[in-house]
């Protein structure tokens, strides 16, 4: 009897294993697939400032023959030419991508090209191994591979964790990353890696002061990992990353002592940051400003940077578009967004807890605090110099942390989970259309297919509508994916708890029959 027991109870763990295998990997290429639409729905040079930092991945590696070669002085470098000509399409909505020739060779001489050092050199060296004389091809290949490396730093972080901290991360990369994040991250601007790991370390960070063993180490060594990659993209990166970790220690405060492991990598992570910090510009915009210095600002114009400021926080309102900031999205998108998040925020701070209070004040904070000060250093007003890109990684942080409870599994189930996860679908349904429409054909033209009468589009690709429809269906099945295994957690819990109910009762002499 006991044997026959034993193996049922085998063949169900067996199963079980399997099938979260099975969703668990489902979940990984669907996420790749919404991610990917995005790296597909533009042409080469449309994310920001993007012909800079081609021409800086071409030259990542150095000078080699037919990708980097010596330019017409010494700031300057010669590269494909099609990172220049694609700036015809650029602030011009109406205008498709067929104003330039993406299948033109030739190198041309250009300064907008990092030769000095603006930027931490780990995204453009990496980047620039895919970089070949076939422009388009590596620039797709460059994009599939930061959705990629997306999906596994994500991947690897959710399933590290315990079931009942994985809401946190969900939540944050949910209702923060579409569209603008979600653009980004599979671009070739070096802001992708920036946004990648920005839900990933304080969510490590956290997750490792409250596990041990395996689990415990596992986290602590991407910890690490994620630090070198977001600090080797930007400056302000290895910033959040430190920040991120300042979070996750004072959410996981009162696991800190028997908690050396997870320490030493997060000073180890610390280090790596302050490193890549220092081998960038970037840096200066601290006590510089962005720009060249222009007349101060009067204190009715800090007053208005104030008051303004929440402009840059869901980064898809009226003013604030994709792209090059020339792709406006509709009202009914930027409304969504903000719902959603006015939503997660009064879900998650039903219940808050000193620790979360703290870490929620601390983002909260820099997320006012940070462009404030830029602006006022740049002498610039709020709609100029700084994006909402740049506060992208603090606005995720500070969502995961309205999901960070030990509750939090209960609070994101039912109704409500479809119901945001509904609004999310819409909001990537049609932002991508709009994305897609505005490089086929321009923002002048409309129809139900972003592809018809198209004027640009990828040689050998899937046709735009195939991409639009495989991405936003990808998207919808993630979040139903999400919610059906969050249902069937819960009744797991549900008879989880009723077994141990019933244990407690026998352990106790007590009858568990029930009429």
């Amino acid at each position: 009897m006991s044997s026959d027991l034993e193996l049922g109870g085998a063949k169900h763990r067996a199963r079980d294993l399997f099938s979260r295998s099975w969703i668990g990997a489902l979940s990984i290429a669907l996420t790749f697939l919404a991610l990917a639409a995005w790296g597909f729905s533009s042409p080469i040079g449309s994310s920001p400032d993007d012909d800079y930092h081609l021409a800086s991945i071409w030259c990542g590696l150095g000078e080699r023959p037919g990708l980097c070669e010596p330019g017409a002085s010494d700031a300057e470098r010669a590269v494909p030419r099609q990172f220049t000509d694609a700036r015809c399409y650029t602030f011009r909505p109406d205008e498709s991508a067929a104003c330039f020739d993406a299948s033109e060779s030739g190198l041309t001489s250009t300064d907008r090209v990092d030769v000095k050092g603006a930027y931490p050199p780990v995204f453009y060296a990496v980047m620039g191994t895919f970089a070949t004389t076939d422009v388009q091809t590596s620039v797709l290949v460059m994009r599939l591979f930061n959705a990629a490396l997306a999906c596994v730093l994500w991947s690897v972080a959710f399933f590290l964790v315990r079931r009942s901290d994985r809401p946190a991360l969900i939540v944050s990369v949910v209702a923060t990353c579409v569209p603008l994040g979600t653009f980004l991250i599979a671009s070739t601007n070096p802001s992708s890696w920036a946004i990648a790991v920005a839900p990933v370390i304080w969510f490590a960070a956290w997750a490792a002061l409250r596990s041990e063993g395996a689990r415990r180490i596992g986290l602590s060594v991407l910890i690490i990992v994620a630090t070198a990659i977001g600090a080797g993209a930007r400056a302000d990166a290895a910033l959040f990353a430190v920040a991120g970790m300042g979070v996750g220690i004072v959410m996981g405060f009162r696991a800190l002592r028997p908690s050396v492991i997870p320490l030493a990598a997060m000073g180890l992570s610390a280090i790596i940051a302050l490193l890549l910090y220092r081998t960038a510009q970037q840096g200066d915009a601290l006590s510089d400003g962005l720009v060249s210095a222009t007349p101060p600002l009067t204190t009715r114009q800090l007053v208005e940077n104030v008051l303004q400021l929440p402009s840059l926080f869901s980064g898809v309102n009226p003013g604030w578009g994709l792209g090059w900031l020339d792709t406006n999205l509709p009202a009914s998108v930027w409304v969504a967004v903000i719902a959603v998040m006015g939503a997660v925020t009064t879900i998650g701070l039903r219940r808050v807890h000193w620790r979360r209070a703290t870490a929620l004040i601390l983002v909260a904070v820099a997320l006012c605090v940070m462009p404030l000060y830029l602006l006022a250093q740049t002498h610039a007003l709020v709609g100029t110099q700084v994006q909402p890109r740049y506060l992208l990684p603090l606005l995720i942080i500070f969502f995961g942390l309205t999901a960070a409870t030990s509750s939090a599994a209960g609070e994101w189930r039912g109704p409500r989970q479809w119901i945001l996860s509904i609004v999310v679908v819409f909001v990537m349904c049609v932002s991508l259309h709009v994305n897609l429409r505005r490089y086929t054909t321009g923002v002048d033209d409309a129809a139900l297919d972003p592809g018809r009468d198209a004027e640009w589009w990828w040689v050998g690709a899937p046709s735009p509508f195939a991409v639009w429809v495989v991405g936003s269906l990808a998207l919808a099945g993630l979040l139903a994916l999400l919610a059906l295994r969050n249902r069937r957690a819960e009744v797991g819990g549900a008879n989880d708890a009723r077994t141990l109910a019933a244990a407690e009762d026998a352990s106790h002499g007590v009858s568990t029959y029930r009429t």
